[in-house]
């Protein structure tokens, strides 16, 4: 016996998937503009490339907590063809309550310093769109 999906939990993964499409599909649209090539996208065929430095971010510290939060941050970054991260676009912010503007402001200022090896396509160094997943951990 195949069981289907309810419609309304049909639609709620139709929407997400749409969601996470949105900045993936930013990242590659504004990629002409910043690096003068349109950027591929990571998928099963074009691996993502290979990070070589990361740094770790220069988190601010929270006034008045002092419970245990985590939450997950998902995010798109274009990778320029000299490896170097060109912009980062937020798919799912993190949620923090209260919010916390300034912690992800350090956490992409931290992607933006990542390098990575190249994308190579046939011996030309090439822009790529890469997602970012990170989970965190807070008092």
């Amino acid at each position: 016996m195949i069981r289907r999906a309810p419609l309304a939990l049909s639609l709620l993964l139709g929407l997400a998937s749409a969601a996470q499409a949105g900045p993936a599909r930013q990242c590659v649209d504004q990629s002409e503009a910043l690096v003068g090539q349109r950027a591929r996208l990571v998928d099963k065929d074009f691996p993502a490339p290979r990070k070589l430095q990361s740094v770790q971010p220069d988190y601010p510290t929270r006034p008045g907590s002092s419970k245990m939060e985590s939450s997950i941050w998902v995010g798109e970054a274009l990778v320029d063809g000299d490896g170097k991260v060109r912009d980062v676009w937020t798919i799912r912010p993190l949620r923090f309550e209260p919010a916390w503007p300034e912690f992800e402001d350090a956490l992409r200022a931290s992607i933006r310093q990542t390098v990575y090896e190249p994308s190579v396509i046939d011996g030309k160094a090439v822009p790529v769109c890469v997602t970012i997943s990170v989970i965190n951990h807070v008092r």
